[in-house]
């Protein structure tokens, strides 16, 4: 629990625009301050462009495709299981809809492996992801919306301890036995949670969904500022904090 709060702690000050805020605040004290004039208008003026750039969207998309996998569009039929993996709820009360309390991230996930499990008629659909606090657990909401809409009981199974992919990971390697299976995620984790399941012994096949990518060729309204960049920013970096944070642990 304190090293995935430490984590969360540190990525959150270090995803871009919150670093480029952090630095725009401190200059605008020093200006306020009367202090270090010079020093607070570089910093200001710094943040403030930081946060400028990191809102238009043609910036980040080729950062965007380098690291997003790309969808299989001739899945195998020899997979022993299909696993989605959790990405967080909203702060609704338990009796809302479950596609209510769902991010839209773990909607598209929980979407997608619903998708795939009419396909595959046969194997177990298997929802992971566990919650901080009071708020229900991704993984009991994505079932619970999966069997809403005709998935058989019986072949749902829903972890809601793991907070981490590597937690996921090993708690599927407790639970069934390592195989070849379809992994669902967003397009941007799927890559480094197919690297981790692979090293509990399972051979994952990416199932991307929630792209962020945009495959259109890009012109002027692509360079207008967004807010949802600076959100797309965040789960970029938060990918790249993953993968570094897998090479310092192991995991």
């Amino acid at each position: 629990m304190t090293t995935f709060l430490l984590r969360k702690l540190i990525s959150a000050l270090l995803y871009p625009p919150t670093f480029c805020l952090l630095i725009a605040c401190a200059g605008f004290l020093l200006v306020v301050s009367g202090r270090f004039l010079k020093t607070g208008t570089v910093l200001l003026g710094i943040g403030l462009l930081g946060l400028l750039f990191l809102s238009i969207p043609a910036f980040q998309q080729p950062f965007i495709r380098w690291i997003e996998s790309e969808p299989d569009n001739n899945p195998p039929e020899d997979v022993t299981a299909i696993v989605v993996l959790g990405s967080g709820v909203n702060a609704w009360d338990s009796p809302s809809p479950p596609s209510s309390q769902l991010s839209s991230s773990s909607l598209s996930r929980a979407m997608e492996g619903i998708r795939l499990a009419k396909h595959y008629p046969d194997i177990p659909l298997i929802f992971t992801g566990g919650t901080i606090g009071q708020r229900p657990a991704s993984s009991a909401a994505m079932a619970a919306l999966a069997r809403e809409l005709g998935i058989r009981p019986d072949r749902i199974l829903a972890f809601d301890s793991p907070t981490s992919t590597w937690e996921e990971a090993q708690r599927t390697a407790q639970e069934i036995e390592p195989g070849k299976i379809l992994l669902v995620s967003s397009a941007l984790h799927v890559p480094r949670a197919a690297v981790l399941f692979t090293k509990t012994g399972f051979n994952p096949i990416p199932a991307p969904t929630d792209f962020l990518a945009d495959e259109s060729s890009t012109d002027l309204l692509d360079f207008l500022p967004s807010a949802n960049a600076w959100l797309n920013w965040q789960r970029l970096f938060h990918e790249i904090y993953g993968r570094a944070w897998a090479r310092l642990t192991s995991h």
